[in-house]
């Protein structure tokens, strides 16, 4: 049943086209050097790096250095949080219940600035990608072959 259900969803699947000569004939370049995903995956290597393509050099500095800065702060309290961790765990019976306290706490405050700066850097990556992209300003604007439509995929749901 579950082959029938496959095979009947890959048949369905059909290309639009003006003639079999368009199937023939190699489709039209959809990514095209100078297009938006230039910027793109510079920003994902290296945040900022996309603003910098956009020659936007202010908010390449900004944005490239909230993100980096941010993932200096994940690595910073990472680190910060396991020696917390560890000191907790290695005070003995001859500690008073203030010392357990007092250590505890700190593990708490380094797990906490831990959570918020990754949260903060997931968020300052996700918006270095965002502008990046939405900031693209082509020179020669996308375009497709001339005259032609690119082809266009249908998939249609069968039921039984």
């Amino acid at each position: 049943m579950r082959w029938l259900i496959l095979s009947a969803l890959l048949l369905s699947i059909g290309l639009k086209a003006q003639s079999l000569d368009d199937l023939k004939t190699s489709p039209p370049p959809l990514v095209q050097h100078g297009d938006w995903v230039d910027p793109l995956w510079r920003s994902a290597i290296c945040p900022g790096w996309g603003q910098e393509y956009n020659k936007d050099e202010t908010k390449a500095w900004v944005i490239g250095g909230t993100t980096w800065g941010l993932f200096a702060g994940v690595v910073g309290t990472y680190f910060w949080a396991t020696q917390a961790e560890s000191n907790y765990s290695g005070l003995g019976a001859g500690h008073s219940q203030s010392d357990f306290e007092g250590a505890y706490s700190n593990w708490e405050n380094a797990s906490t600035a831990n959570h918020v700066c990754y949260v903060l850097f997931g968020l300052a990556y996700a918006y270095n990608l965002f502008d990046a992209t939405t900031s693209f300003k082509s020179a020669t604007g996308m375009t497709l072959q001339p005259g032609r439509e690119p082809l266009s995929v249908e998939l249609s749901l069968v039921r039984f």
